[in-house]
């Protein structure tokens, strides 16, 4: 199974923190849950700056823990 986290990424100049904001089964449930998130993807050249962004996890593998 794969999921969704959703991650508030602060700001390299201010010092801001990074939080976690949430884990989802779906790219909907994390998108709907936090409006503003860009996807991973979506994100380009990133400046440095807070920003909400939503990274797809990995498939597991069989026998993984």
């Amino acid at each position: 199974m794969s999921g969704w986290v959703v991650m508030d990424i602060g700001c390299l100049e201010c010092g801001e923190s990074t939080h976690l904001l949430g884990v989802y089964l779906s790219a909907e449930a994390a998108l709907e849950a936090h409006p503003g998130a860009a996807r991973e993807a979506d994100v380009g050249r990133w400046g440095g700056q807070g920003m909400v962004v939503a990274f797809e996890l990995p498939e597991r593998e069989a026998g993984l823990s």
